[in-house]
């Protein structure tokens, strides 16, 4: 860095070494300025650099990533405050407190600004490779200008000065253009936005603004708008709302039409407001009024009925069910008692006959007395089974601890007789539980049928009886330790067979193990 004094015309150099990590080594100053102090400024990559004429000495300020690839040209305002372009965009810098502010940015036509001037007004002149840009510090707009306010070309803006009388000169590609900002007159006039188009699903809608429009449910609307400013019309901007779904204004970005869809019933306001292409924003929106009606299955005078109906059908069901149970424990409260009474009675009294008539006959024709003992047996067997279809079918031996309890007396009973000892153990879950009758039916016989087989012919002398409960599964098991059987010499006869078809009927999968010398074990599977 040089600095030449026209007086003396002498040149004092200046340079920083390599060890200081903010020095000018490897860094290459891009702009130049000098302020209302005599100070010079100079911008090299993200750094500021400040020679300070009372001191001779330079300041360096510390790198900042608002800079964004650096700062290049940059000027001084009235107010003090150091406009800077840079890779980040527009920005300003205080040099007494080094505050750096951010004044546009994510602007692509001001990424790549080459020059920088402040005129008489306090506007703010940028030159980039897109054109001519001016920043107004009061109305805080950026405009661009092009071809159409004056200019020779929108593009390729190298170089700008601002001349001692105001006036600014611009240095292009092959030309230099003079002009007074002082001159140039702002679009003053407020220009009157519209409402061009109302399309309601893709089809163009005629309307009246002074009436109400009506939407049907579940339509896509869309608006187009205009502002009639003529002047650079492609300038203007638009900014929108939709009252009842957008909270603030929304911009258009350069469109002029927008589309709503699937909008939930109610009552909504289209508003729309427009700009000439100096900034200048007409307040009064233009609106439309529009209505979504709620459909007829969704509104209350529906809705209401239709859950009083639905409750009086669950009620109406809920009571013919609980009739329709109520007649059916009825039923089977009758079935049991005259299945007791009656068919149980006379079954007692044939076994009795049988038995007095043998009495009286006995010794004189024993082929007659052989006839009555079997009419007895097959009398006795018909009530035991007749007392358990009994016990099945009643109500009031629903609950799981009724079942229990059965078991355990069937089986106590039987291996006292034979001297064998048991072993019964039920999941304490089993007995809160209503089972189907189905299901106890089923399971009290298969169980009666096992012990009854283990007693009989197995010469056991433990037997295991477990219930369990599991998720929502009942398992049964019923376990002897007596001589067991080979399965391959055993005929499948009645009994294995109905053991399985009663556990087919509750949905239940049945497994008997066993072997010579083994014992036996059944295990039956169900759901609840």
């Amino acid at each position: 860095i040089g600095l030449l004094k026209p007086g003396s015309g002498s040149i004092s150099s200046f340079f920083a070494l390599p060890d200081e990590p903010n020095s000018l080594f490897n860094k290459y100053p891009s702009a130049f300025m000098e302020d209302g102090q005599g100070n010079i400024w100079l911008g090299a990559n993200n750094l500021l650099y400040c020679w300070q004429q009372a001191t001779g000495q330079f300041r360096i300020y510390p790198p900042n990533p608002a800079m964004g690839e650096g700062a290049r040209p940059f000027m001084q305002g009235s107010d003090g405050w150091i406009w800077i372009a840079s890779g980040a965009g527009l920005l300003r810098f205080h040099p007494a407190t080094a505050q750096l502010l951010p004044v546009v940015t994510n602007n692509p036509d001001l990424n790549n600004g080459d020059v920088v001037t402040v005129d008489k007004q306090g506007m703010v002149w940028v030159g980039t490779n897109n054109g001519l840009f001016r920043y107004d510090t009061a109305a805080r707009q950026l405009k661009k200008f092009t071809t159409q306010n004056g200019l020779e070309s929108n593009d390729n803006i190298t170089a700008i000065y601002t001349m001692p009388n105001g006036e600014i000169l611009l240095g292009g590609n092959g030309y230099i253009t003079r002009f007074n900002p002082q001159g140039l007159q702002r679009n003053s006039f407020v220009p009157p936005v519209v409402i061009t188009k109302v399309q309601v699903n893709g089809r163009d809608t005629l309307w009246n603004n002074g009436a109400s429009f009506q939407l049907p449910y579940h339509s896509s609307i869309g608006f187009e708008f205009a502002a009639l400013n003529f002047s650079n019309a492609e300038k203007n901007q638009y900014q929108y709302m939709l009252q009842g779904i957008d909270k603030t204004w929304i911009p258009a970005n350069g469109q002029r039409n927008v589309l709503y869809g699937e909008l939930p019933p109610g009552r909504y306001v289209f508003l729309v407001k427009g700009s000439n292409d100096d900034g200048l924003w007409n307040e009064s929106p233009a609106q439309f009024a529009f209505t979504i009606p709620t459909p007829w299955y969704r509104s209350a005078w529906f809705i209401v009925p239709a859950l009083l109906l639905l409750a009086l059908l669950l009620y109406a069901a809920y009571r013919y069910r609980l009739r329709q149970l109520l007649a059916m424990e009825r039923l089977r409260t009758r079935i049991a008692t005259d299945l007791h009474d009656d068919i149980g009675a006379t079954l007692s009294s044939i076994s009795m006959y049988s038995e007095a008539v043998k009495n009286q006959l006995k010794g004189q024709n024993p082929q007659l007395e052989n006839v009555l003992h079997k009419m007895g047996e097959s009398s006795r067997d018909m009530v035991t089974s007749m007392s358990d279809i009994v016990w099945a079918i009643s109500p009031s031996n629903d609950e799981g601890n009724k079942l229990i309890k059965r078991m355990e007396s069937y089986a106590a009973d039987l291996c006292a007789l034979r001297g064998i000892a048991l072993h019964f153990n039920a999941d304490e879950k089993m007995a809160d539980m209503l089972l189907p009758l189905e299901h106890r039916k089923n399971i009290y016989l298969i169980f009666k049928e096992s012990v009854n087989n283990a007693v009989k012919y197995a010469d056991a002398r433990n037997i295991w009886v477990q219930l369990q409960i599991t998720g929502k599964k009942i398992a049964l098991l019923v376990k002897d330790d007596g001589k067991g059987y080979d399965p391959a010499t055993i005929k499948q006869g009645n009994g294995l067979k109905n053991l399985h078809l009663r556990a087919k009927e509750i949905g239940g999968a049945l497994l008997i193990q066993t072997g010579l010398g083994k014992g036996t074990s059944l295990q039956l599977q169900c759901n609840m």
